[in-house]
């Protein structure tokens, strides 16, 4: 299935008789869809000439894993419903299972499949079909003049926008009536130039098969994250059942690997990465690199410091100020490495020689110039829009007080004219709460007001809404001592401000809530207005590619299944060169060196392990798949679809393929099919789910 082009924009093409189509456009990468896979690409580079039932089989065998709001990738590997994703992504569930404390520790293996451990809040999606809907989520939206001045322009494609999503809600009911075993998605290729709705079946009986305890599968801790080399078994095996029997997945699943691939051997990645915004204009990443990341990583880095000083103070205090630490020193990594590609000279000049041969292009046209161009000023324009209101978009809210935060949720709870919505937030301020009760305001809680307070004092305008409102003159330290001693701490007080009946309460968090509540709303109203404008002027631009450079080209990356190519291959560090692969061998040297302390600390069943068969094993494995978030769990298979490998993580570099992409250094960091089956044989003694592994 091909990607189609406007009927207007296809009327060009034999007038540009554009060049033959790459298939890799200059910093677009290689996410491919299954429906428009780079056949050409993959003969020239491998000599591989998949047919339609190897993407089928990938396809099929490929999972999307859902636990609560958070998407990962997993895959069948057997015939009655096993399946392999990582250990990290299942550590938040091990909190609700009787022997949590012990699987982290020890490890687990059911002794049978009716001793398999039922495991809550998660489940898998299958793809079954994919559509193209574009026609019908566009109908009756008149194209919009590509001439208009920016505010004309911005309230355009707000209409559009509006119309949209009704026909996407009418969209959705027609589906659900259609089929009501299935669940779906609309997907937007190229921000929005083709539009899809891909449908799944849900698979929620999940039970623990097998899993290795938290020292090997999250060895290195947070000081390995992103790095290479890395000595990691993350894996996990679970299976889907259906009724009281092992769902039946004979048919499309991927069967392990005894062998790993050499060097320079074609590696295939199949899984559903979050989001890369490779098609941006140059004038957005400007705005990110200028304006937004320097604000965000200013406030990630106060956020360390205070969990840091919270657990310094006292080292016993509950796991949450644990969990927050480790959240924050990844949001901290990953911010970081995203700003690095937009510091990147090399990157942005290639983003800025690329936009400004399509301009040429362009400006050189008589068929481009009347359709495309106003792009790129309408772009500069957006960009300067958010650059002056990103200090309020980031400042006007509760400034994450535990208190505030409860009152705020009251306070749009109680404005909201829809019903589902004020539920949603009734429902946000019971939890948060609760969480409030339970917890305390705690050292975190006020610290994070104390500078919310101050960055609002030195960063926004006197005569700011939320200086003159919420501030008023004084100090946080003020503020805050207010906020400690308010009535909504009290449970019946609470209760009464829930059902809007408070009375013979000052709540002076109440009080700031209604103010902030106003300037909350007006920042999301006018975040979703530019954010639909941005998308509007991205999918111009993939109008404008698609034309020139022809229709092969990866979209970027939007949770939906994706397919990457790539090699195995190590790569030049900055101080030394890396391989491409490390070994048991090397993880128990690095615990060793490290005197057996976190994070490097291994469990005795990991140090017992001896014979130089089993040292020399590959434990881990890069390649230049293109990866993102959300590929965690995903199958890594050679050419003959063997599965050599699961992805649990990437090196620093591929963070900065958000924007532009390049394959020198980034590098997926997969567990190999080795490491997994010594695992289960030598550790675990699980030679029944070896056999079924590899199917005797």
């Amino acid at each position: 299935m091909r990607l189609r082009l406007p009927i207007a924009l296809l009327a060009l093409l034999p007038v540009l008789a554009p060049r033959p189509c790459s298939q890799e456009e200059p910093g677009l990468g290689r996410m491919w869809t299954f429906e428009s896979p780079p056949l050409r690409r993959f003969e020239a580079r491998y000599g591989l000439e998949p047919d339609p039932a190897w993407f089928d089989r990938l396809r099929g065998a490929t999972l999307r894993l859902r636990i609560g709001r958070n998407a990962a990738t997993a895959a069948w590997v057997s015939d009655d419903g096993l399946i392999l994703t990582n250990q990290h992504l299942l550590r938040g569930l091990f909190d609700d299972l009787e022997a949590g404390d012990q699987i982290r520790s020890e490890g687990f293996l059911a002794s049978s499949r009716t001793a398999e451990l039922p495991l809550p809040r998660i489940h898998v999606e299958e793809l079954v079909f994919v559509e193209d809907v574009s026609a019908r989520c566009n109908e009756g939206i008149a194209p919009i003049p590509p001439d208009l001045e920016p505010l004309q322009l911005l309230a355009a494609v707000d209409a559009a926008a509006d119309l949209r999503r009704r026909n996407e809600r009418a969209l959705g009911q027609e589906f659900r009536e259609r089929h009501p075993e299935l669940r779906f998605e609309l997907a937007r290729l190229h921000d929005g130039v083709r539009i899809e709705l891909h449908a799944f079946r849900a698979y929620d009986d999940l039970r623990l098969v097998c899993v290795p305890d938290e020292s090997v599968a999250g060895f290195g801790g947070d000081l390995d994250n992103f790095a290479w080399p890395r000595h990691a078994l993350d894996f996990a095996f679970l299976r889907a059942w259906d009724e009281d029997a092992p769902l039946d997945t004979s048919d499309h699943h991927l069967q392990l690997s005894a062998s790993v691939p050499a060097p320079g051997d074609p590696v295939f990645v199949a899984g559903y990465p979050s989001s890369t915004q490779r098609l941006s204009h140059l004038a957005h990443l400007e705005f990110l690199r200028d304006v937004r990341y320097p604000l965000l990583i200013e406030l990630i880095a106060d956020r360390i410091d205070v969990r840091e000083e919270a657990l310094a103070a006292d080292p016993s205090c509950p796991p949450q100020p644990w969990d927050t630490l480790a959240a924050w020193s990844n949001a901290d990594k990953t911010y970081r490495g995203f700003f690095a590609g937009l510091l990147d000279p090399a990157r942005m000049q290639r983003k800025r020689l690329d936009e400004a041969m399509l301009r040429r292009t362009v400006r050189e046209s008589a068929a481009l110039e009347p359709l495309f161009g106003n792009l790129w000023r309408q772009a500069e324009w957006l960009a300067e829009e958010r650059a002056k209101l990103e200090l309020r978009h980031q400042l006007h809210d509760d400034g994450d007080h535990p208190v505030l935060r409860v009152a705020l949720s009251l306070a749009l709870a109680a404005d909201s004219d829809d019903a589902r919505q004020a539920r949603w937030w009734r429902e946000r301020a019971r939890s948060e709460h609760a969480r409030l009760v339970s917890q305390g305001i705690g050292m975190a809680g006020r610290r994070d007001f104390l500078f919310q307070v101050e960055r609002a004092t030195r960063l926004l305008p006197s005569d700011d809404p939320w200086r003159v409102d919420v501030v008023r003159g004084r100090s946080g330290e003020a503020i805050a001592a207010l906020l400690e001693n308010d009535p909504l701490l009290e449970p019946a007080v609470f209760e009464q401000a829930l059902e809007g009946q408070l009375t013979g309460h000052r709540s002076e968090a109440l009080a700031l809530a209604r103010d902030i509540a106003g300037l909350y709303r007006q920042k999301r109203s006018e975040d979703r207005r530019l954010a639909e404008l941005e998308r509007h002027l991205d999918a111009r631009l993939g109008e404008l590619l698609l034309t020139v450079r022809g229709g092969e080209l990866a979209p970027d990356a939007s949770g939906t299944l994706r397919l990457s190519d790539g090699v195995v291959a190590g790569y030049q560090g900055a101080e030394t060169l890396l391989a491409h692969r490390t070994t048991f061998h090397g993880l128990l040297e690095r615990n060793l060196v490290f005197a057996d302390q976190p994070p490097f600390r291994l469990a005795a069943t990991w140090r017992d392990l001896d014979g130089a068969q089993h040292l020399a094993t590959t434990l881990n494995l890069v390649s230049t798949n293109d990866i993102a978030a959300g590929n965690s769990g995903s199958p890594l298979v050679d050419r003959d679809l063997r599965l050599i490998g699961v992805v649990f993580d990437g090196n620093a570099a591929t963070l900065a393929n958000r924007y532009v992409f390049r394959d020198d250094t980034p590098r997926a960091i997969s567990v190999s099919s080795e490491a997994i089956l010594l695992a289960l044989r030598e550790v675990f003694g699980a030679e029944a789910l070896v056999a079924e592994l590899l199917g005797d």
